[in-house]
């Protein structure tokens, strides 16, 4: 429904301007701007919870390569 509805307001700019000296430009560009900002919000929204696990991971992996002496098992016992 959101593609038709984008689709409705290109087409609408368009056909206002037809015949005369507007330039439909500004509305265009406006109209695809939101649709990209929602967009990107949706993408951002799904793929977050991936990015918070992996910052998790990385932070694990730099503090356990910065103080390899504080990691419980990293040596054996009576070495």
């Amino acid at each position: 429904m959101g593609v038709i509805v984008l689709a409705a307001c290109a087409v609408w700019s368009l056909i206002s301007a037809a015949g005369r000296d507007a330039r439909p430009e500004g509305v265009l560009l406006a109209v695809f701007a939101v649709a990209a900002g929602y967009a990107g919000g949706r993408i951002a929204g799904t793929l977050r919870p991936v990015a918070v696990a992996c910052a998790a991971a990385l932070t694990a992996t730099g503090l356990a390569v910065v103080s390899p002496q504080e990691v419980p098992g990293a040596y054996p016992a009576g070495g």
